[in-house]
């Protein structure tokens, strides 16, 4: 299953093909990091490790940047994600209940406390959000182009998933292009916020991982992984094809790890290979999505 989902779309002349891929890698190195850029979220990661350091925290403590930042992904407008570990780690359910909660919310008020009084760099904002599933620090570095921030706590998943999409990355340099170009059209259609429904960045590396993978080998150009990538999700049927732990497509009865989508919808079933879980099940913009991908 999905092998050939969306793949009947006549493709674009050679000549076309040629002026898409010149014009999506100029794009890709358009959106790469300054190095203005990379020293600024190298200054905030340094920052947060040193809140860190003083916080007080349990020892073993350690602050350690995954997602796109991790896997040299970033772009412009992208976040710094950076994992606590050796405080608290969410439950199985991925959320932190109970004096988990109250540990973690803890130690985030300590580091908090510490990036307000950081002068190199220093934050223009510094946020605590308390009662999200995951409670996590937001804050922002002073300046023009001032850094954003997500703070949270982990049991490492974060740096282990981005280790593994880093594996994935070496494998299909063609990935690379293709995700930054993938993130831009989710930013533009305004469905890459998780929180509202969209695709995060995570869930979309795993699907994007696996569409590389199958069938072999991987598109040889940013462009193309790019398009057939748009071809396959945009017509995906969700309520009969997933993608399991290990990156594969494959039938979702028979994914005992998908989330059972609510009633009248269809969600996304994507397992992260780190937790188990399934994190596709909270993109409720499915039919939004795929109108974007088929548009596009």
């Amino acid at each position: 299953p999905g092998r050939d989902v969306g793949l009947a779309t006549p493709p674009p002349a050679a000549g076309q093909l040629d002026k898409f891929r010149a014009e999506l890698d100029a794009m890709v190195a358009a959106c790469a990091l300054t190095d203005a850029e990379a020293a600024a979220r190298d200054a905030a990661v340094a920052a947060v490790e040193k809140a860190v350091a003083a916080a007080g925290l349990a020892a073993g403590a350690a602050a350690t940047p995954f997602g796109s930042t991790a896997t040299r992904t970033a772009t412009h407008a992208s976040d710094v994600d950076i994992e606590i570990t050796g405080v608290a780690a969410p439950g199985p359910g991925g959320g932190f209940e109970g004096g988990a909660r109250d540990d973690a919310v803890a130690a985030l008020e300590a580091v908090a406390a510490r990036l307000k009084a950081s002068t190199d760099p220093s934050f223009a904002t510094v946020e605590l959000v308390r009662g999200a599933r995951v409670p996590l620090v937001r804050a922002t570095t002073a300046g023009d182009a001032g850094v954003a921030v997500d703070i949270s706590l982990s049991d490492g998943r974060g740096a282990a998933a981005a280790a593994a999409l880093s594996v994935a990355l070496a494998a299909a340099p063609a990935l690379h292009g293709a995700l930054i170009a993938l993130k831009a059209l989710l930013r533009q259609a305004g469905l890459d916020d998780v929180h509202r429904g969209g695709l995060g960045s995570h869930c979309l590396a795993l699907m994007a991982r696996a569409h590389v993978a199958d069938p072999a080998p991987p598109p040889a150009a940013a462009a193309d992984a790019f398009l057939s990538f748009l071809q396959r999700y945009g017509a995906l049927d969700a309520a009969a094809t997933a993608v399991s732990s290990d990156g594969a497509f494959v039938p979702r009865p028979s994914l005992a790890a998908a989330a059972p989508p609510p009633a009248g919808e269809r969600r996304l079933a994507v397992v992260d290979p780190v937790s188990g879980r399934d994190v596709g099940g909270a993109v409720s913009r499915l039919r939004a999505l795929q109108s974007a991908f088929r548009r596009a």
